[in-house]
């Protein structure tokens, strides 16, 4: 059976991580990656945000994603990031279109649903997220999730799919299950034939 990436895009603080490891629990053979440990391991190199740091915050992808395309691999990877429109992040959703099928998923939501499922994780901080409320309001004013319908327009060759998702009125449970729902559909299309376990998502729905 041929393998998948599964890309779940937002602002930090959305839910990403969650949606990530519920869907790893319906997809047999699938495991998730959080890009946060790269930006972790640029940063002890490079200060956060300068050029270094971004270059190679881009290679460490480029590195980890050839290795899972060359040869192609079997497995579903569902992969969390924050990849923003500005000129410095766009290169880096690029790298996602490999020899493997992509499915791209954008999770949104408020401002204020944002921040409050921001607050509502205390441990974000001692695990180098970001936990800062003001900053992340700075980057929803100043940057857009960036999409690669806008980016290219048109059809993406590699791109089996790209979904909004707006979770403003979505419990964990419901989300999840609205995420596996478009990848399990999107997965179908691309020829990647998956029998699903069933869910546990709907356990999570009192803990946003």
């Amino acid at each position: 059976m041929p393998g998948a990436i599964v890309l779940i895009n937002g602002y930090p603080g959305v839910g990403k991580h969650i949606a990530a490891e519920e869907l790893a629990k319906v997809i047999p053979d699938a495991k998730v990656l959080d890009t946060h440990h790269l930006d972790v391991a640029a940063g002890s190199v490079h200060p956060k945000d300068s050029a270094g740091y971004n270059e190679l915050r881009k290679t460490l992808r480029h590195a980890v994603l050839s290795s899972l395309s060359n040869p192609p691999s079997s497995s579903i990877y569902i992969i969390t990031d924050t990849i923003l429109s500005s000129p410095i992040h766009l290169p880096v959703l690029q790298l996602y279109l490999t020899p493997l099928p992509l499915i791209h998923i954008i999770l949104s939501c408020s401002t204020s649903t944002n921040v409050s499922r921001l607050l509502s994780d205390p441990s974000r901080a001692s695990r180098g997220k970001v936990a800062d409320e003001s900053a992340v309001m700075e980057l929803r004013m100043e940057e857009e999730v960036a999409r690669f319908q806008t980016l290219r327009g048109g059809r993406v060759q590699g791109l089996q799919a790209e979904v909004e998702i707006d979770t403003d009125r979505l419990d964990k449970g419901l989300m999840s299950g609205t995420v596996a729902e478009c990848v399990m559909d999107a997965l179908r299309r691309a020829g990647v034939w998956v029998m699903p376990r069933r869910s546990s998502g709907a356990s999570l729905a009192s803990r946003f």
